[in-house]
């Protein structure tokens, strides 16, 4: 969806077609909302759902903070340009395209992880019976 979101804003399109397209993220965005209890418990585990829920609002809540300073000043840097708010669609989207990327990236981090943690303790077993 950010990628849609970057090329969205390049493109000249009327007032209705941006609503649809406002409408089509809003829509497909809201999953994002009721799967974030589900994947932090997948990530943490349940016992520690409380503390990723409220790390996941630290980080959000500073996002929500610095996000629109941060956009004024990639403005004023890019002013010459002919649109000057389209570098920020830029810089965010792709931030966000790399975090989407990162998420594909950990099952297969706590996989390889929890297959070295058995080697650790198979070895660790080997050496218990060796003695």
């Amino acid at each position: 969806m950010s990628v849609a979101a970057m090329v969205a804003s390049r493109l000249e399109i009327t007032d209705e077609e941006f609503l649809n397209y406002a409408s089509f993220f809003g829509f497909f965005s809201g999953g994002y909302i009721g799967l974030t209890s589900i994947i932090t418990v997948d990530l943490v585990g349940l016992n520690k759902l409380s503390n990723g829920m409220g790390i996941i609002l630290l980080f959000q809540g500073i996002a929500t903070a610095i996000g629109t300073p941060v956009a004024g000043v990639l403005r004023d840097i890019f002013e010459a340009h002919a649109n000057p708010f389209l570098w920020s669609y830029f810089i965010f989207g792709g931030f966000v395209v790399l975090s989407g990327g990162i998420l594909f990236a950990i099952p297969t981090l706590i996989r390889r992880q929890k297959a070295q943690q058995n080697t650790t303790k198979h070895q660790a077993d080997i050496n218990i019976l060796s003695h």
